[in-house]
């Protein structure tokens, strides 16, 4: 289980470096999403974020059932 979850936030960081380039400062929102998902495993409870988790859930879903 560990190594499914590792896998997904190392898959979702590169998603995120590869949108912002070498010089670019955002990256997509299904990117941002994705890793929103990945990282909520790893988060410290004490930690807020300001990107609820139930919103990036949404937004994969969606984009997940418009690929068919």
């Amino acid at each position: 289980m560990a190594d499914s979850r590792m896998t997904a936030l190392l898959e979702a960081v590169w998603q995120v470096l590869d949108d912002m380039g070498a010089t670019g400062h955002s990256c997509c929102p299904a990117a941002k999403a994705q890793l929103r998902v990945a990282f909520e495993p790893f988060r410290d409870a004490e930690l807020e974020v300001d990107y609820p988790l139930g919103v990036a859930v949404a937004l994969l879903d969606q984009l997940e059932r418009t690929r068919g």
